[in-house]
């Protein structure tokens, strides 16, 4: 990611801290490019390890701290409606405020423990959710359909770069080699270069379909306006996605990661109240 920044002509991250790296990105704007800013924050953190739950007595006080938000302290305070932590730590509230007793369960530190593991493994397990709804409404949307689109260039393999369109929020990979290695196209990409992609959906012999992710040779990149959806005239349009990237994989997701390694892998860490 740094490599990729300085290429544009802009400043390294400053990593000394949460603030300096905040100030930083507040100061990595394209006024050419809106969505410019918004790229680099979402490389930026998908650097970062992903938060977890954790009982506070398992840990000592200057690991509370929350990196992303900058903060020395952290718990969740919010509508108890929305994440089953924030009933926790309201239930230990109202325990230190006299309003109700507290259960067993919250003030033994291996229970505790057990609690803030399944609730981070269910954390875990409803991201994976939504991601897998939004690949089928993508595939829905998609179906019978050609779309070509501007996209940004996220990361860049020997064999495919991958691709991010503002558009429509996917992001896929557009392989720039075939199986034996012949070049498909003869220009040199580079991290946030724009691309100009066609989209559309392959269907194989088990009526299995991929969201197919090719260049669109000959279209302007830069075009104020996306051409307008096509539908397919054959049911595998597009080339089918059969081999993997040499690392990661298809998911454009895990190779834009791979891409920005020279970013710090910080703990973003939410606490629970200590135990009582």
């Amino acid at each position: 990611l740094q490599e990729a920044l300085k290429h544009r002509g802009f400043k390294p991250l400053d990593l000394k801290s949460s603030k300096h790296l905040a100030d930083s990105l507040n100061a990595t704007v394209d006024p050419k490019d809106e969505f410019f800013n918004i790229l680099v924050r979402m490389m930026t953190t998908r650097c970062m390890q992903q938060a977890k739950y954790f009982a506070s007595g398992e840990f000592n006080f200057a690991d509370f701290r929350h990196y992303g938000l900058a903060s020395d302290i952290y718990t969740h305070f919010t509508s108890p409606i929305r994440r089953y932590a924030d009933d926790i730590v309201h239930r230990q509230l109202a325990a230190c405020l006299g309003i109700q007793n507290l259960s067993e369960n919250l003030t033994d530190k291996e229970k505790l423990h057990d609690l803030a593991d399944n609730i981070n493994y269910r954390h875990t397990q409803a991201q994976w959710a939504g991601r897998d709804s939004t690949n089928l409404h993508t595939g829905w949307f998609f179906k019978g359909k050609v779309a070509i689109t501007e996209g940004y260039v996220m990361c860049k393999r020997e064999n495919g770069i991958a691709v991010f369109t503002p558009k429509y929020g996917i992001e896929g990979v557009v392989w720039t080699q075939d199986e034996k290695g012949n070049k498909l196209t003869d220009r040199t990409f580079h991290v946030f270069d724009k691309v100009q992609v066609q989209i559309s959906i392959q269907s194989d012999d088990t009526h299995r379909n991929k969201l197919v992710w090719a260049l669109a040779e000959g279209t302007a990149t830069g075009s104020s306006k996306d051409p307008p959806m096509e539908e397919s005239k054959e049911p595998s349009a597009g080339r089918p996605l059969k081999r993997k990237a040499p690392s990661e994989g298809p998911s454009g997701a895990a190779a834009a990661v791979a891409a920005a390694d020279s970013a710090p892998k910080k703990k973003k860490k939410k606490k629970l109240l200590p135990n009582t």
